[in-house]
């Protein structure tokens, strides 16, 4: 379960699985300019993996960039993190298991919108793996 600050627009767990929606009036569009970090802490150590199974990702896309509405997932893989959005080659498939290495002690998601085009978001399910 993620405890919310309010003020910063933070959610926080120490949970190594569960669910996380890209908004909380999921599966209805989602509101204009969304800027929420997701964390996820604790149990997700430099050893373990991040195992994500998307359900639903339906955000509005850019032709030649991640420009107008993008997930971030930083603390895997290396420095840069990983981007998603509705983009050829940025677009997670569904039902698909997608493996990362865990690069930091706080993993987080970042969704942030523009004030344009809103649709249904995201749904996945997370696990942390050894």
């Amino acid at each position: 379960m993620f405890s919310r600050n309010q003020a910063q627009q933070t959610q926080s767990t120490s949970q190594h699985f569960g669910y996380l929606y890209s908004h909380s009036s999921f599966p209805a569009n989602y509101t204009p300019n969304i800027d929420v970090t997701y964390n996820i802490t604790g149990l997700l150590s430099r050893q373990q993996q991040l195992v994500l199974v998307f359900f639903k990702f339906d955000v509005e896309g850019g032709t030649t960039a991640c420009n107008y509405d993008t997930l971030f997932v930083n603390g895997v893989q290396d420095s840069t993190g990983v981007e998603f959005c509705q983009r050829e080659g940025y677009t997670p498939q569904l039902n698909q298991r997608i493996l990362y290495n865990v690069t930091a002690p706080t993993v987080s998601f970042r969704f942030k919108t523009d004030f344009t085009m809103n649709r249904k978001g995201f749904f996945f399910n997370y696990t942390g793996n050894k």
